[in-house]
């Protein structure tokens, strides 16, 4: 035989013996699995953020444990919804979210809770003699936050208010909120800021 005819069988042999290597599930063209660094090295720390939610949480219904993701929907939905018959918009509003905020993060921001919302005196005084009300509706986003742990949960969250009679919406809002493991419900908005 000549050198050309026994190179092309000895190739054709050496393909032969690869295809037949492998089972019916790998095939020569998938790359080796290499493990990942951090699988390699379990005694990584995790991820230092987590995704944010993908379905809204419902509200936290009263004398009940309940999620975080829940009680910041029920905390923020009190603390940005005003009555035209309320003495002062945002005073009334956090007193009606009542245990949902934490006894230390009332007790910073005494005084000055008007401070979390843009709402003019002009605003408020159209809003009593109206006797409006002011609806608060809180959307926790998908932003990746900071890794939940067992006593606090880090959010954004859109605020959007729409004021009745007359379907006026307010421009949206978004806060920054951190619940603390606590109260009657399990957990309580123990910081919220705003931008």
């Amino acid at each position: 035989m000549t050198r050309r005819v026994m190179g092309v069988l000895a190739a054709a042999a050496v393909c032969a013996v690869l295809a037949g290597c492998g089972d019916d599930a790998t095939t020569m063209t998938q790359a080796p699995s290499v493990p990942s660094p951090s699988a390699a090295a379990s005694s990584d720390p995790p991820l230092t953020m987590q995704p944010g939610p993908t379905a809204q949480p419902g509200a936290c219904g009263d004398g009940r444990i309940c999620s975080p993701d829940q009680v910041i929907v029920s905390a923020l939905e009190a603390v940005f919804s005003y009555r035209g018959t309320d003495t002062s918009p945002a005073d009334s509003a956090a007193a009606r979210a009542g245990d949902l905020l934490s006894s230390q993060y009332r007790t910073s921001v005494d005084g000055t809770w008007s401070l979390l919302a843009p709402i003019t005196g002009a605003q408020w005084a159209q809003w009593k003699a109206d006797k409006a009300r002011v609806t608060a509706a809180a959307d926790v986003q998908s932003d990746e936050h900071p890794p939940d742990s067992a006593t606090t949960a880090s959010r954004v969250v859109t605020i959007t208010q729409t004021v009745t009679p007359g379907g006026e919406k307010l421009a949206p809002m978004t806060v920054w909120v951190v619940a603390s493991a606590g109260g009657p419900a399990g957990w309580q908005l123990s910081s919220i800021t705003t931008q």
